[in-house]
């Protein structure tokens, strides 16, 4: 698959939620984030920052050609100036300013130089509303990435407060010939760690090194599986390819306590669904510990992987696409056994049960759907559409299935009959997660606005609450002993909670 595929999906979002700005001028999270390690396409410029920006921009107009209107070159130092600080705050470790080359930088990679290939990247700024025509570079300048950065606001010497945006990136061999183009043509800002690291000379065979082709870039989670048994782990990355990892031991067995583990993509202003336990650095040291080897590689889905997860035993993988199709592979084989068309729209979630008999999916098409694996083909035993679906569970045999809302609320059905269970107010935010417990009695939630919550399912009531999540970005499973564990792979430190008691409400 073209790497370009999803980047440009991603793009395409973004430039819906820069009209939604566009119309609702006060709903500046759409385009920025507080919270560390959540990508922002917005950056904000002011005070000491600001005003040794503009102090350089004067150091640049006294070297210039005194032919030349001062107004004009302040306009145009302090625009290039504003753009080039905002690249350097969104990638404050990767890029590297080259003096004898104004707006240029080198992408250099934390702590290693170990690749050989170092990057040269360009930024070009522009000038008023995002949604006009990109300025088309003059000269690459031996440049092999540009990226466009936005500045709407007045260059005049009083404006005091400065938010620009990036727009997006283009390697310059894919720069097109029409002229003018727009940001739609960009790959989405957010993918270029990702682009760097694909595009970087292949390891050498003898690494055992996984670990970059398993993050893939730290701004975007990509789908993501790890089996029950903690041996084997699938991953992909923007080439569509789906690799298939083998540890030596299962290190991971202990956190995962007899659950398979799946990490989904999501479209909602966030980067993506993590699994959550307190144990997060002993999964996360086992993954930098370059012990895993690569079992085999699989050709993916032509359009793309958008989900994908392992069954139990860790002898299934299911994989989810841009098109609506579902795939199951044989992971010890490489055998692709089964694809089908699934949903109208891209798979966006999937879940599984534990005896593995049975698996959910949702999709842009708005439909929860379960699927029975018998003899190995899947047949649809379960359809029911729903409006703004943001997670999934399915219970541990795969009697119930819940979707959480965008709208903070969480239904469970019965799958023989269709019949809803319950209803639940649960949350003020989108519901990131959901996990019912074996014996099927509790259910736990979380959501964007940081809190998890743990439900009777007879009932309906409150079992059990905890807030002060650092990271929105969670989802859950439950202990044997019936607690709740929480797991983060991609973003900073555990909370200091790991249980939920009845007492504190």
């Amino acid at each position: 698959m073209d790497w370009t595929i999803p980047l440009h999906r991603q793009q395409l979002d973004f430039m819906r939620r820069m009209q939604e700005r566009s119309s609702s001028p006060g709903s500046s999270l759409l385009l920025n984030h507080g919270h560390p390690g959540v990508w922002s396409e917005q950056v904000t410029i002011s005070g000491d920052r600001l005003s040794q920006i503009r102090a350089q921009c004067r150091q640049r107009i006294l070297h210039s050609d005194p032919t030349q209107p001062v107004s004009e070159l302040w306009q145009q130092y302090l625009l290039e100036a504003l753009a080039d600080a905002a690249a350097s705050l969104v990638w404050s470790q990767q890029l590297v300013p080259i003096e004898e080359t104004p707006n240029s930088f080198y992408w250099r990679e934390s702590g290693s130089d170990a690749y050989g290939w170092t990057p040269r990247v360009q930024v070009l700024a522009l000038s008023g509303p995002p949604t006009s025509d990109l300025i088309y570079p003059q000269e690459v300048k031996g440049s092999d990435i540009l990226l466009w950065v936005a500045v709407e606001e007045s260059l005049d010497d009083a404006y005091q407060d400065y938010h620009p945006i990036i727009l997006g990136f283009l390697p310059s061999d894919r720069l097109p010939r029409q002229r003018p183009f727009s940001s739609d043509h960009l790959c989405y800002g957010g993918g270029l760690e990702g682009y760097i690291q694909l595009a970087r000379p292949p390891l050498s065979q003898s690494s055992n090194c996984w670990l970059p082709p398993l993050m893939a870039g730290a701004n975007y989670a990509y789908p993501l599986a790890i089996a029950a048994d903690g041996k084997t782990l699938a991953s992909t990355s923007y080439d569509g390819r789906v690799r298939l990892w083998r540890f030596q031991e299962s290190q991971l067995q202990e956190v995962l306590r007899g659950r398979s583990w799946s990490t989904t993509p999501s479209n909602l202003n966030a980067e993506g669904q993590t699994l959550s336990t307190r144990d997060t650095d002993s999964i996360y040291r086992t993954c930098q510990a370059e012990n895993g080897q690569l079992l085999r590689s699989l050709p993916g889905l032509a359009s793309g992987v958008t989900a994908m997860l392992l069954d139990t035993s860790g002898k299934w993988l299911i994989c989810g696409g841009q098109e609506g199709t579902i795939e199951v592979w044989q992971v010890e084989t490489g055998k692709k056994q089964q694809s089908f068309k699934a949903h109208e729209g891209a798979i966006r979630f999937l879940a599984i049960s534990t005896t593995g008999n049975a698996f959910a999916s949702t999709g842009t098409d708005r439909r929860l759907r379960v699927w029975q694996w018998q003899d190995e083909q899947a047949s649809l035993i379960f359809s029911q559409m729903r409006e703004g679906i943001s997670s999934i569970t399915l219970s541990p045999d795969g009697s119930q299935v819940g979707c959480g809302l965008q709208n903070g609320q969480v239904e469970v059905w019965q799958v023989a009959n269709g019949d809803r269970c319950y209803h639940l107010q649960a949350h003020s935010g989108p519901v990131r997660s959901l996990a019912i417990s074996d014996e099927g009695t509790s259910l736990a939630s979380s959501s964007l606005e940081r809190t998890l919550k743990v439900w009777k399912t007879d009932t309906g009531e409150l079992e059990g609450l905890r807030t002060g999540q650092t990271d929105p970005l969670i989802s859950l499973s439950s202990h044997g002993d019936g607690s709740w564990i929480e797991l983060n792979l991609f973003q900073g430190d555990p909370p200091n909670w790991t249980t939920c008691q009845s007492d504190q409400r």
